[in-house]
Formats: structure tokens, sequence, C-alpha cells
């Protein structure tokens, strides 16, 4: 079964453009600063969020 993270890597430039309504190249950006920002604020331990990061990128882009 393939995963979220791979399902939306094998997406082509155009259809990231439409999904999302930004390109790929600022797509994976934004993912790559959120989940440092998240592991960052998680060292100390805490309670760990129901959505993955991605989820919650996804769902923030979509609104």
């Amino acid at each position: 079964m393939i995963n979220d993270v791979e399902r939306i890597k094998k997406l082509k430039e155009e259809n990231y453009q439409e999904i999302f309504g930004i390109k790929k190249n600022t797509f994976d950006k934004i993912l790559k600063l959120l989940n440092e920002a998240y592991r960052i604020e998680h060292l100390r331990g805490g309670h760990p969020s129901k959505l993955s990061v991605l989820d919650g990128f996804i769902i923030m882009i979509s609104y």
C-alpha cells in the first residue's frame, strides 16, 4: 500500500498547482520547514499531534 508522502511525491508539477495552488518546489520547501519546526518543538517530548505535519499542511493550504 502506498502512503501519502509517496503518492504526493509522484504527482506531476501541473498537478501540484492544480490541487494545492502552489508549485511543487514551494510545497517541498514549506513542508521541509514545517517538519523541522515540528521536530524542534517536540525535542523534549510532549503530546504528539493526531495529524501528521503533511496532513496538517494539506488541510491548511486547502482551506
